[in-house]
């Protein structure tokens, strides 16, 4: 298992507003856990927080991701599938 480090997923939603879900990652083995928050906010500036966000059996490859997301905002969970191509930053 690696050290733990900090990560974050963006989505543009519309012309000027971006969700984010960010937070730590941990390793083990081939699979990878991200546990931080969903935020969303006008792009450019500090986001809101609107809810808690888990990704687990996270697979990422040199061309993307593929995980199960889990989202809690208030007393609702959302859960699915996420997944999306890699950029270079």
């Amino acid at each position: 298992m690696t050290a733990p480090a900090t990560i974050a997923i963006s989505a543009p939603e519309g012309i000027d507003v971006v969700s984010v879900i960010s937070g730590v990652y941990l390793q083990s083995g081939q699979l990878g856990t991200i546990t931080g928050g969903m935020f969303r906010g006008p792009i450019g500036n500090t986001q809101g927080r609107i809810g808690d966000a888990q990704i687990t059996n996270l697979l990422v490859s040199d061309d993307g991701f593929v995980g199960h997301l889990r989202i809690f905002i208030g007393s609702c969970v959302y859960e699915g599938t996420i997944g999306g191509i890699r950029r270079s930053s």
